[in-house]
């Protein structure tokens, strides 16, 4: 069962883009639970970058699970 879930983009300079999260306390929390997992900062696109990022780079998803499982999946 999944516990937590995100997707991401890392570009062509190393740069790690989050979706635009529904508000600020559950993006900062994201992004925390994010670096614990991969110790890479993220910052968070806009939606009009995002669609961009999503057109040029794979997508990852970073996936939690309730047993402790940690994977990174990808998409192009």
């Amino acid at each position: 069962m999944i516990k937590r879930q995100t997707e991401y983009i890392e570009d062509a300079k190393g740069v790690v883009y989050l979706p635009r999260p529904t508000n600020w306390l559950s993006g900062w929390l994201r992004s925390r639970w994010f670096k614990h997992h991969t110790q890479a900062n993220s910052v968070i696109a806009s939606p009009d970058t995002w669609s961009t990022l999503q057109r040029l780079y794979i997508i990852r998803t970073l996936t939690e699970y309730e047993s402790g499982e940690v994977k990174i999946d990808e998409r192009s």
